[in-house]
């Protein structure tokens, strides 16, 4: 069984690549420390409307750091 400590240290075992129809490709893959402040910024952009949907605890890079720093603290 995969755990989500092996992921954190090797997050291309999740990562997939997808073709879409246009020719564009999509790149599914854990969220590594190297990505808060570029969810931070992703965070901070959502419209109000999206927020208003979301359930996300916060919109900054603080938060951001969290979700990053979760991807090895949990195993489902």
């Amino acid at each position: 069984m995969l755990t989500s400590a092996e992921v954190a240290a090797e997050p291309a075992l999740l990562t997939r690549r997808v073709g879409l129809g246009d020719g564009t490709e999509v790149v599914f893959r854990p969220l590594t420390h190297a990505d808060a402040e570029g969810l931070a910024e992703f965070l901070r952009e959502l419209s109000p409307e999206s927020r208003r949907f979301s359930t996300f605890d916060g919109y900054d890079l603080a938060f951001a750091r969290e979700l990053c720093d979760a991807t090895a603290r949990y195993d489902s």
